[in-house]
């Protein structure tokens, strides 16, 4: 996981992405769930979550849908983020690191969710920047 700072404030016409707030129960409730994966041309496939362990979450394909669906990741499409749909709009969950179904940081365990917002704040601090911090959903 990557944390930088930028010269300018990202523009109110660019979208940004909300995660699922910290958790250790994730393993449990999202096994199974489709994921949108999307791939370094910028196509979005489907995939299902395998597993949350360790800090990483692991997809493999949705065989439920037809087989368009469904395709592996290769060398390119690293960085790339994966969304589960809830509530009407797509929640952040990782970015990839591994090929073939996908794995990658799974962004809401505590752990990593900790990490990341100290890092951002650290670097606030640094540059004396506004402070930001990662921004949840309300799950029900």
């Amino acid at each position: 996981i990557a944390v930088v700072i930028l010269n300018e404030d990202v523009p109110a016409t660019i979208k940004t992405y909300r995660l699922l707030p910290p958790g250790e129960s994730y393993s449990e409730l999202l096994r199974g769930s489709h994921v949108l994966i999307t791939d370094g041309e910028r196509k979005v496939h489907v995939h299902a979550i395998r597993s949350i362990n360790a800090g990483k979450v692991s997809f493999i394909g949705a065989t439920a849908l037809p087989g368009g669906f469904f395709e592996l990741l290769i060398k390119g499409d690293s960085g790339n983020p994966s969304f589960i749909w809830l509530n009407s709009e797509p929640v952040l969950i990782e970015t990839h690191t591994y090929g073939g179904s996908g794995r990658g940081p799974f962004f809401s365990t505590p752990e990593n969710f900790a990490k990341i917002n100290a890092a951002m704040l650290k670097l606030s601090k640094a540059h004396k920047a506004p402070v930001h911090q990662l921004r949840t959903v309300t799950v029900d």
